[in-house]
């Protein structure tokens, strides 16, 4: 288990790096480093000091780094879905998506219930063009958090993707003249129709 008494600085890192949010400057980031330099110099190893400088790393735009603190974070602890996150958040910001869509998925099936991980895995989806999953995954962020705006916007934009591609008219006509032509009439009036609303114009005597 992690360290609770590192958990004011584990929140602050871990909300910055779901929202993409930058530190105000240098000094805060430096105000964010000094205690965790301190916990490492008594624990080389400890996952959630490791995980908050790559968080950190993560905020600032440095790659390198946070992929370096996220791989040895979830090493010290890869029971805990949040390092998985980290290490899956590192590797798209490196550019390595097929990578990172392992990680969020362990940690999302690790801690379902982690709407962060949930998150990040629909924008690693939606960026593979894996649309319909991606729906799924913000669906599941609003399911845990209804007022998430991220995902909210997230889900919006890729609703219109996610959807089924629409026959077009002619392959409806010839699937419904298919069945016109076996009796099943009723089957067919129903696809006639479909071409019609796509093509208002088309007439398809029945009979």
């Amino acid at each position: 288990m992690f360290d609770t008494q590192f958990g004011v600085l584990h929140e602050h890192n871990r909300f910055a790096c779901s929202k993409g949010r930058r530190p105000a400057g240098a000094g805060e980031s430096l105000d964010c480093v000094r205690p965790v330099a301190q916990i490492l110099a008594r624990d080389p190893n400890h996952a959630v000091a490791l995980y908050s400088l790559a968080a950190i790393s993560l905020n600032l735009g440095d790659s390198k780094s946070a992929l370096m603190y996220a791989e040895r974070s979830n090493s010290a602890n890869p029971a805990a879905a949040l390092t998985w996150f980290i290490r899956g958040s590192a590797l798209r910001l490196a550019g390595r998506r097929d990578e990172a869509l392992i990680h969020l998925e362990r940690a999302c099936a690790l801690d379902p219930s982690h709407a962060d991980a949930q998150l990040m895995l629909g924008v690693v989806y939606a960026e593979l063009q894996r649309h319909r999953l991606a729906l799924g995954a913000f669906d599941r962020v609003l399911a845990l958090d209804p007022s998430n705006g991220a995902a909210r916007a997230n889900r919006d934009a890729i609703a219109p993707l996610a959807q089924p591609p629409q026959e077009s008219e002619s392959v409806l006509t010839q699937r419904a003249l298919q069945l016109q032509t076996s009796g099943q009439v009723t089957e067919a009036a129903a696809l006639f129709q479909q071409a019609l609303e796509i093509n208002p114009n088309q007439f398809v005597a029945l009979y």
